[in-house]
C-alpha cells in the first residue's frame, strides 16, 4: 500500500486578469508536465457561493463586484483536495463537485466540501480582481508557477494537497477519488466499497493460500503449519473488517438508542450470535445456504482466531466453553489442516455475499 500524507502542490499555471475599462475578463495558461484541472466558481465577498461551468480557457462576460468569477486549480495528479463540513475529514477526487464524505456518509453542497487552503485562494484571487479593477487597463498575470517554486511564508497562492492511503475508481460512476482506508464510500454516487473490497481481499488470500499449497513441500510440515495458521486469523479479520463496516452503515438509519449501541457493540469474532441477531433485527440469513456442519466449522474457526492471535494458539478453557470443540484438549497447541483452510476461506466468501446481497436489498 502506497504511503499516504505525501505533499501533492496544486498544478500551478497563470492567471491572468485583463482590465478593459469597467470590464475584465480572467484568463488560465498551463504548460506544465503534470495533470492539470480547473473549477471555475462565482465568488462574493471573497467566498466561494457556486461553480459555474467553464466555457473555454478565456473568461469573459464577468458579473460586476462583489460578484467575480475565480479560478481554483487541481493539484499535480488532476484531483481536488476536499473536507467533509461534518466529520473535518480530508480526501480527494478528481472533481470539485462531489457532495457527499466518504467516511460519515455526510451529504451538503460542493461548495461545502472546499478546504480551508481552497477558501484562502478564493479570497485572495478575489482580493486580486478587485486591485486590478480600480487600476489602469492593462494585464495582471499571477505566475503560481513561480510562486510555487520559491514559495514565500504563508503565501496564500501556493497550498498543497495530500495524498492519500487508497486510490480507487467507483464500479458505478467511475469517479477517482483518494481516501483514508478502504471500506467508503463514493463521494459522488455513493457505492459503497465493500464489494469490491472483500472480493480482492478473499481473492488475495485464495491465491496465496493456492500457491502456497502447491510450492511448499510436504515434507516441511513445519513451515506448511505456520502458513495454514496465518490464514485463519487473517480471514476472519478480512470478514470482521466488513461486518463492522456494514453495522457502522446500519447504524446511521433511523434506530432507537438502544439498537444502535446493540449494533455498534455486535462482535462477528462470534459469528453464529452476529447471523441470528442480524435476522432478529433486519431479516439479514447471512448464513443461508450454510449447512449445519459448515456452521459449526465456521464458528470454530472464527473462535480460533483468538487462540492463534493472543495464545499462539495453545487451548484454552474459554475456547472449549464457546465451541465444545471435542477434537482438541485443554492446553494443546491447535493445528491446521489445508483442506481446513481452503474449506474456511469458501465459507466466508458464501457469508460475506449472503451479507453484502443483504445490505444490498435495503430500499
Amino acid at each position: 500500500m502506497a504511503e499516504f500524507k505525501d505533499s501533492i502542490p496544486h498544478t500551478g499555471g497563470i492567471i491572468t486578469i485583463r482590465k478593459r475599462g469597467q470590464q475584465y475578463s480572467l484568463g488560465y495558461r498551463h504548460a506544465g508536465m503534470h495533470a492539470a484541472s480547473v473549477v471555475q466558481l462565482l465568488a462574493v465577498d471573497g467566498r466561494a457561493a457556486a461553480v459555474i461551468p467553464v466555457g473555454g480557457l478565456s473568461l469573459r462576460d464577468d458579473p460586476p463586484p462583489p460578484q467575480l468569477r475565480v479560478l481554483v486549480p487541481s493539484d499535480r495528479h488532476g484531483m481536488f483536495g476536499r473536507q467533509c463540513p461534518n466529520c473535518k475529514s480530508y480526501f480527494r477526487t478528481e472533481t470539485a463537485t462531489t457532495e457527499l464524505c466518504p467516511y460519515c456518509d455526510h451529504s451538503a453542497l460542493g461548495l461545502d466540501f472546499l478546504t480551508d487552503y481552497q477558501r484562502e485562494f478564493v479570497k485572495t484571487q478575489y482580493e486580486a480582481i478587485l486591485r486590478a479593477l480600480l487600476g489602469e487597463n492593462g494585464d495582471t498575470a499571477i505566475n503560481l508557477d513561480a510562486k510555487i517554486a520559491e514559495p514565500s511564508i504563508a503565501d496564500p497562492w501556493v497550498y498543497s494537497e495530500e495524498k492519500q492511503q487508497t486510490h480507487f475508481k467507483c464500479a458505478s460512476c467511475g469517479l477517482q477519488s483518494d481516501v483514508l482506508g478502504e471500506y467508503v464510500r463514493c463521494p459522488q454516487c455513493g457505492t459503497r466499497t465493500a464489494h469490491a473490497v472483500i472480493e480482492l481481499k478473499l481473492k488475495g488470500l485464495t491465491d496465496d493460500f493456492e500457491s502456497d499449497a502447491k510450492t511448499i513441500p510436504t515434507e516441511d510440515r513445519e513451515q506448511r503449519q505456520r502458513r495454514w495458521r496465518h490464514y485463519v486469523p487473517t480471514c476472519v479479520a478480512e470478514f470482521e473488517a466488513l461486518g463492522r463496516d456494514l453495522a457502522v452503515a446500519l447504524a446511521r438509519l433511523p434506530l432507537t438508542p438502544a439498537r444502535r449501541t446493540a449494533l455498534l457493540d455486535l462482535s462477528f469474532q462470534n459469528i453464529l450470535t452476529a447471523a441470528r441477531h442480524l435476522k432478529e433485527w433486519y431479516g439479514f440469513d447471512i448464513l443461508n445456504g450454510i449447512s449445519e456442519d459448515d456452521r459449526a466449522f465456521l464458528h470454530r474457526m472464527f473462535n480460533r482466531r483468538h487462540l492463534f492471535s493472543h495464545r499462539g494458539g495453545k487451548v484454552d478453557q474459554e475456547y472449549l466453553d464457546r465451541t465444545r470443540d471435542s477434537t482438541v484438549r485443554l492446553n494443546e497447541v491447535v493445528t491446521v489442516k489445508s483442506k481446513e483452510v481452503r474449506r474456511l476461506l469458501a465459507l466466508v466468501h458464501q457469508v460475506a455475499a449472503n451479507f453484502l446481497g443483504a445490505f444490498d436489498s435495503i430500499s
